[in-house]
């Protein structure tokens, strides 16, 4: 099997879209996804204004990371 991966990222919506075309056996298939990228502070925003009022980073996160892990806690 082979796979060609398409990234296209939409500033205006924040959205990685993507396409992925999987080759197999002389047969294509063509599918389609979807991202939203949001920010740090974006994901702080959400929880806090979700009721969270204790948010954290469970380690020390930097620019370059590639996934972090939020805590949060509500009273």
């Amino acid at each position: 099997m082979h796979l060609l991966v398409k990234n296209a990222y939409d500033h205006m919506s924040s959205r990685l879209e993507i396409e992925y075309t999987f080759m197999r056996h002389g047969r294509t298939e063509v599918r389609r996804g979807s991202h939203r990228a949001y920010r740090y502070a974006e994901l702080v925003e959400l929880l806090r204004t979700s009721g969270f009022d204790d948010v954290r980073a469970a380690q020390p996160w930097s620019r370059g990371d590639a996934m972090t892990t939020l805590i949060a806690t509500r009273q």
